[in-house]
């Protein structure tokens, strides 16, 4: 085979498992190929896609122009390889922990070997016209199978979640809902006023009382049905208790928040709203970062979707493991260094709330604050110390003050939005995480699960308000209010769970106050 022949077979099998690689997007995103055809979604994939192909195709021109024999050729063979390899990195990690169970850091340093063993193999056989030419053709066999599995699994009819943010289906039209915004915030471990002070002696009347001033009540006697994060807001977006003491044991948490946005079929409420005409816009944080999907839309800091581009990129990066370093990368250069960005949801909300009233289109923000969960200086910004009771009341002062300055925005911008300032769960200093559930006294019990619920409701809909309204029945209420219809609320109930290092992770247990 002439140096031209071979340039040209690598340089197909390496177009082939680019557009792998575009197939591969597809695949594990399937809610988002409906909008394909957006100039966003489609004209970022192709960038990338074309970017990968051009820069591939460029460097083994660049490297192997000068040097005697199909070095060229060589090249491509060896960055077909690579792509492969590269985008294969999360199923590696998946299958050595479903053979094996063996820990990310483990895996990590096996894939490092294992990459960089086949790599060498690639080049030391890719002077073998034989080797190339498998090369190539296994690059065309990585579409052909992809585009094979593609073409079985898809449906005959556009799933829901091909609408686009802000479209609805003319069945979903005659579900519309009144038409308000909706300001759904979470405090990350803001604790009721009762706990906190029977247990810190925090005083926290003063804002109760300045918040009534400004319509904003507080359901004074609220538990959180979970008492970690990823329970408690899957649970809250579901309108439902997600497990109980008879569901068999989870072992991982991909079925809960965040990833539970990310799924192909949605959460309860985010159906609901969105099939009542309403854009459903989640502002996340470093832990929970917003991922754009078909039924949910996220906001940078300066208006609504004005992220989908970035999340193509993580997304499309993802199986190569690269979603993580890009995010960093990006904090970095804002400049981003000890965590400053992670707790800016507030802040991106009120940037929203000024942008709103323009699109002219009822919205529900889903809004997770870190704090006062994450501990902050007297300054209130971000502290990497650990967390103390003394930071803890330092970030209740911080958040406390945002909340009054959002709440006379939204009453300034949106006065007829409806509003809700509540925590997943209370504070946690009497907490011993690494002990049994079945062990917890009744203190610790009562700190974990009070809860701040402050709710800004229509006057038709506040009858329907009670003091003991947990998150799943607090969004029930919402929706009720949007429907104007009374709500129809699930009894109250609080489970105890636990985190992966415990030895009850997976585990609940109810409690009765």
């Amino acid at each position: 085979m002439t140096e031209h022949k071979a340039s040209l077979t690598g340089t197909l099998g390496y177009a082939a498992v680019c557009a792998w690689s575009a197939m591969l997007f597809v695949e594990r995103n399937p809610e988002v190929l409906g909008l394909m055809r957006g100039p966003v979604m489609g004209g970022t994939l192709l960038a990338l896609c074309l970017s990968l192909f051009v820069g591939g195709v460029g460097l083994a021109w660049a490297l192997g122009r000068n040097r005697p024999g199909p070095a060229t050729a060589r090249c491509l063979c060896v960055l077909t390889v690579a792509v492969f390899v590269l985008f294969s990195h999360q199923s590696f990690h998946y299958w050595l922990y479903r053979l094996a169970s063996i820990r990310a850091l483990t895996g990590g340093v096996l894939y490092v070997v294992a990459a960089t063993f086949v790599l060498a193999l690639a080049w030391r056989t890719s002077r073998l016209e034989a080797a190339r030419f498998a090369v190539a053709t296994f690059g065309a066999l990585l579409l052909a199978l992809a585009g094979v599995n593609q073409l079985s699994t898809a449906k005959p009819t556009a799933a829901p979640a091909a609408l686009g943010p802000g479209r609805t289906s003319p069945q979903a039209a005659a579900a519309r809902l009144s038409g308000e915004n909706v300001y759904y915030v979470i405090l990350d471990g803001y604790g009721s006023a009762r706990a906190l002070q029977k247990f810190h002696g925090i005083d926290i009347d003063p804002f109760i009382r300045d918040m009534a001033r400004r319509g904003v009540s507080s359901l004074s006697q609220a538990r959180s049905n979970y008492i970690v994060t990823h329970a408690s807001l899957a649970g809250t977006l579901e309108m439902n208790y997600s497990f109980d003491e008879n569901a068999p044991r989870y072992h991982t948490r991909s079925d809960f928040f965040p990833e539970l946005l990310s799924r192909a079929r949605p959460p309860e409420a985010v159906r609901r709203v969105r099939a009542g005409g309403y854009r459903f816009v989640h502002i996340g944080n470093a832990w929970a970062p917003c991922r754009w999907r078909a039924d949910v839309s996220c906001v940078d800091g300066t208006g609504i979707d004005q992220g989908q581009a970035a999340e193509v990129v993580e997304r499309y990066l993802k199986p190569a493991q690269l979603a993580e370093t890009l995010r960093l990368a990006r904090e970095r250069l804002r400049g981003d260094k000890d965590g400053t960005q992670a707790n800016e949801a507030l802040a991106q909300l009120s940037n929203a709330v000024q942008s709103v009233q323009r699109r002219g289109e009822p919205t529900f923000f889903f809004v997770h604050h870190l704090v006062p969960h994450d501990p902050l200086k007297a300054d209130c910004s971000r502290s990497s110390e650990e967390m103390s009771l003394a930071l803890y009341v330092n970030a209740l002062r911080c958040v406390n003050r945002e909340v009054i300055k959002l709440s006379e925005l939204i009453a300034r911008e949106d006065p007829h939005a409806l509003v809700v300032f509540q925590a997943d769960h209370g504070s946690g200093f009497r907490v011993d995480w690494q002990l049994p559930l079945a062990r917890w006294d009744q203190a610790t019990i009562e700190e974990r699960t009070s809860i701040l619920n402050l709710v800004r409701l229509p006057a038709a809909c506040q009858p329907w308000m009670r003091e003991d309204l947990s998150p799943i029945n607090t969004m029930r209420l919402v929706l009720a209010c949007l429907e104007r219809t009374p709500p129809v609320y699930v009894e109250e109930r609080s489970y105890l769970t636990t985190y992966e290092t415990a030895p009850d992770f997976g585990l609940v247990r109810r409690v009765h106050h």
